[in-house]
């Protein structure tokens, strides 16, 4: 599951998530606070002090000008709710933190999985490197397949959207203007 900042301060939804086993990235504020080893702290208290080699550039997906790279940093914390009720050794917690290349300006989420094995790998694989994990993260998390079923149909779609957002633009941009 994945939501913006609303659904990452609704401390509800996230626990009924981990009680379902429902995986989750959550947007967060800044000052949202987060258990760490020394207690709680604000999100941004956490990665005020990362190194520079905790960040990683990765394209955060294409835009209108290319990819749009942004460095990432990715810190495990103990469960939020302090139980540490996790008998089968799985669950796993996150903060992932976006850094903007130019302006500096930080995204902070929650993450949460209920399968995350640390265990070793199964017979003929060899267990999952670091670059493997990030190259599946940026495959399933940042950049989905954006292949399209039906590409002509997806096309008339967005024109025909577009087309009704312009023409409520306008009428709504008209009816404000003053008369003459």
């Amino acid at each position: 599951m994945a939501g913006d900042e609303v659904y990452g301060a609704e401390p509800a939804l996230r626990t009924e998530c981990e009680l379902r086993r429902i995986g989750y990235v959550f947007g967060i504020g800044c000052d949202r606070r987060i258990r760490t080893a020394a207690g709680l702290l604000r999100a941004d208290e956490i990665t005020a002090g990362l190194p520079k080699r905790a960040w990683q550039r990765l394209s955060a997906g294409a835009g209108a000008k290319g990819q749009r790279f942004c460095d990432w940093a990715l810190m495990s914390h103990p469960d939020p709710a302090g139980t540490e009720d996790n008998p089968a050794g799985t669950e796993c917690w996150w903060l992932l933190v976006r850094r903007h290349r130019h302006t500096g300006e930080l995204a902070f989420y929650r993450c949460y999985s209920p399968e995350h094995s640390l265990q070793t790998a199964p017979d003929g694989l060899i267990a999952l490197a670091c670059n493997e994990i990030r190259r599946l993260f940026v495959r399933f998390v940042i950049e989905p397949s954006r292949a399209l079923a039906r590409p002509q149909a997806w096309s008339q779609w967005r024109r025909r959207d577009q087309h009704r957002s312009r023409t409520s633009h306008y009428h709504r941009r008209d009816d404000l203007r003053p008369s003459t």
